[in-house]
Formats: C-alpha cells, sequence, structure tokens
C-alpha cells in the first residue's frame, strides 16, 4: 500500500528557517534535517511502516520555506505566488506520489481541513482520506462539521474516540506512542531533582490549566526547574485589529521587517511570519488559527512564567537527542494535560516512561487503562498532592527508580511506535479493502 502522511509543522522548525544552511538545502535535504530533528513525528513512522510492507512519503504541510523549495526544484515556480500555495504543495505532491492514503497526522488537520479534505478528494477520488487525532477542535464548529468528509480515523484516546462515534463516524484509539530513534543508550547522571519541559500554557488558549498549575507549583515548591520557549507576549485582544496590523505589516519593505526582527528579538517569530505571508503570497488570516478560541484573550494583561520565576525557567532544548537527555537527566518528570478532558495519555506519558524516569503525572484514573497507577507511573489531583508525591519520591530513591524501571518496561512492551504503527496498517489494510469493494 502507498501511503502519503502529512506532519504539522513543529515550532523548532521556525529555528531551522534562521538558518543559513537549511535554507540552502534542497527539498529532499530540508525533509532529511526535519526527520533527524524529530519534526517529522515520530520520526521513526516512516520506517516502521515501511517494515511492514508499505511504500511511504511523508510531508510537512503549512511551512512556506519547504513548499517553496519544493515549487522549484520540481517545475512549478509559477504556483509559488497563488493564494492558495500551501494548499497546492499537498495536492501536486499527492499527485506526484500517488497514494492508496493519506493520513493527516494530529494538528496537522488544522490546515488540511474539512474544505482542504474535500478538494483532494475530489481530485482524487481513488484515496482513502483518514486522520490521527488528539486534538481540541476549533471553538466554532464541531465534530460533524470538521470531521464529516471522513468514514473512519485514529484517536489517542477512548474519549475521543467517543466523540466521533458521537456524529457517526469510526475511530480507532490507538494513543500515542514513544520513539526510539533518539534513544541512544547513555549513562547520563541525574542533575535535576524535578522538572516540567514543555509548552507551560501561556498564549495557548487550551493550554490554561497548565498554565495555573505550573504558576501555583512554582509558588508553593522551589525545586521545580521549567524548560520551556514561552512568548514574550499573548495573542492580541481582538482578530479585527491584529489583522489590521498584520495588514499594515505587510506591506512594509521586506528590509523594514528585517530591521525590526534584529531592534525586537521577542517579536522575531511574529514578524518572521509576516515576511512569510508576503513572500509567498499567503494570506495573513491564516495566522489567527487560534482566535476561534473562545478563550483566545485569557492571557492578555497575564505574565509568563519565565517572567514571574527568573531562577527557576530556562529555555527549552532544540534538538530531539537533548530534549531525550534532559529527561533522562531527571529524576522526576511531571506532566500535565491540556484543558480538555480528552486529552489523556500525552506524549510525554510515553517519552518519560520510555527513558526510564519517573513520571508524575495528572489524570491518573483514566491512565490506568494503560498504566498500572503507582507501580509504572506516579499521579496526582490536586498540587498539594504532587508536592507530596515530590517530597516521597525524592526522599525515597529505591521506589522512585522501582517505579521508572516498571513505566519502562509497560511503554518499551507495549507502546512503541512500532505497536502504533502495527495497529494502524492492520486497520489501514482492512479499510482499505472495504473501500474498494463498496
Amino acid at each position: 500500500m502507498r501511503i502519503f502522511r502529512i506532519c504539522p509543522p513543529l515550532p523548532i522548525l521556525r529555528q531551522l528557517h534562521r538558518k543559513k544552511d537549511f535554507l540552502e538545502k534542497s527539498y529532499i535535504e530540508k525533509l532529511e534535517v526535519c526527520l533527524q530533528e524529530n519534526i517529522l513525528f515520530p520520526a521513526s513512522w516512516t520506517s516502521e511502516m515501511e517494515r511492514l510492507g508499505h511504500e511511504v512519503a511523508e510531508t510537512i504541510c503549512d511551512d512556506p520555506i519547504l513548499s517553496a523549495s519544493w515549487f522549484a526544484e520540481n517545475n512549478r515556480k509559477h504556483m509559488l505566488f497563488a493564494d492558495d500555495m500551501e494548499e497546492l504543495f499537498l495536492i501536486e505532491q499527492i499527485r506526484d506520489f500517488n497514494p492508496d492514503v493519506v493520513i493527516i497526522y494530529a494538528g496537522a488537520a488544522f490546515t488540511v481541513n474539512e474544505r482542504v479534505r474535500r478538494r483532494i478528494k475530489m481530485l482524487y477520488p481513488k484515496i482513502l482520506i483518514t486522520v490521527f487525532w488528539g486534538d481540541e477542535i476549533p471553538g466554532n464548529t464541531s465534530y460533524a462539521e470538521f470531521f464529516g468528509d471522513l468514514q473512519f480515523v485514529f484517536t489517542s484516546s477512548d474519549i475521543y474516540s467517543s466523540l466521533f462515534f458521537q456524529v457517526g463516524i469510526s475511530a480507532h484509539t490507538i494513543g500515542n506512542a514513544f520513539d526510539p530513534r533518539f534513544a541512544v543508550p547513555k549513562n547520563i547522571p541525574k542533575k535535576f531533582d524535578v522538572i516540567f519541559c514543555g509548552v507551560t500554557g501561556y498564549g495557548y488558549s487550551d493550554h490554561i490549566r497548565r498554565y495555573n498549575m505550573l504558576k501555583e507549583l512554582l509558588e508553593k515548591d522551589d525545586r521545580i526547574i521549567i524548560f520551556s520557549n514561552e512568548p514574550s507576549y499573548p495573542y492580541p485582544r481582538s482578530s479585527y485589529g491584529s489583522l489590521i496590523s498584520m495588514a499594515l505589516l505587510k506591506v512594509m519593505p521586506t528590509s523594514i521587517l528585517q530591521l525590526f526582527m534584529r531592534l525586537r528579538p521577542s517579536a522575531e517569530s511574529f514578524l518572521q511570519k509576516i515576511l512569510f505571508t508576503k513572500l509567498y503570497g499567503i494570506p495573513v488570516t491564516s495566522l489567527l488559527r487560534q482566535a476561534s478560541h473562545p478563550n483566545y484573550d485569557y492571557f492578555i494583561g497575564k505574565k509568563p512564567l519565565k517572567r514571574l520565576f527568573r531562577s527557576r525557567t530556562s529555555e527549552f532544548v532544540s534538538s530531539a537527542v537533548d530534549y531525550y537527555d534532559l529527561l533522562r537527566s531527571s529524576k522526576i518528570v511531571v506532566n500535565i494535560h491540556r484543558d480538555e478532558e480528552a486529552d489523556i495519555g500525552n506524549i510525554r506519558c510515553y517519552e518519560v516512561t520510555g527513558l526510564g524516569t519517573c513520571l508524575l503525572t495528572d489524570r491518573g484514573g483514566p491512565l490506568s487503562k494503560r498504566f498500572d497507577l503507582e507501580n509504572d507511573i506516579v499521579t496526582f489531583n490536586s498540587i498539594e498532592e504532587c508536592i507530596s508525591k515530590i517530597d516521597f519520591l525524592l526522599k525515597n530513591p529505591h521506589e522512585r527508580e522501582r517505579i521508572a524501571r516498571n513505566g519502562q518496561r509497560k511503554t518499551l512492551e507495549k507502546y512503541t511506535v512500532r505497536d502504533q504503527c502495527k495497529a494502524i496498517s492492520d486497520i489501514l489494510v482492512q479499510q482499505y479493502a472495504l473501500s474498494r469493494s463498496s
């Protein structure tokens, strides 16, 4: 079976845009860098699916640098300035690869939405299209509207699956998984007692609970260290005001935008997006995806944790290898899920346990279907309970290490990318056969 996988553009990709040697690479070379940096997430997905006998091609959606490279190298320069450039990038790649199945991975479904999928299906009616989903749909839509074109999906939790079943869409819970590709055996000393790494929630409409819990935890316990690349300011209050600001910035000369980027490093990411819309003809409205969330302006007037707790926050590591090493160098890793109740067993649960570090996480009840609570992982229901369990685990290293070993054994036996791909492959083969017989 020929499978075309569409991945979302992870934040680290923006860092690569600033590197001259990356920009000068060919499209295939850029994609290889994305693979090595785990931006084509998870990086082992293609090799595992190929091991099962499939032919796979992967791409990253919604990235103008990759799109421009591909168009330029495939005799399609005239498409660079099209209003629908990002859609054409996917459509043309699908045409060239001619897949049996297109699978849209996680956040890529925000870009490759129902309208785009229907366009693909209209052009290539024999292709089977599906999604692996573990996120929150936009606040102005429903599951029936956002996924109404799909016959079946894969999900990260049973609650997500139930939301699909309620609107008549078949769903298969396969969960998240650990990718051992970067887990090179190392004897790394445990130099951190307790860490949290990843998005703190600041500026993210669907991570408000995480932000407030981390803020309270930092206020009450001085042992935890945060590793995160927080923005310096949240999203603007008014989407209309934002559109006006973006439109004004877009008409400025490129040299002025580049000057602003040097003068205001904190706004570099935002200004860089404006520059890309200018260079490649992308509508500025594509930058306002979060504005549809009912709580999108929650963080106006609030400060990022890096300003409130300067001595206990650090920048997040930039590579997959360094990220894994950070998890392994910690005695305890705290995990807090997103606001949405369906977010159960996020990727960090599997990364921490897979690397043999003790996981301390919220939402233990639903996780009991995946792990033996208090034996494979440790759970909490409040900040007070979290602090109490940190005390216990730090004072009892043998118990902490026992739990970490159990969690690692469970993850490596049941929840690797290989296991996930096997489950996906079996269902895809079955669904593809059904689609051909109907």
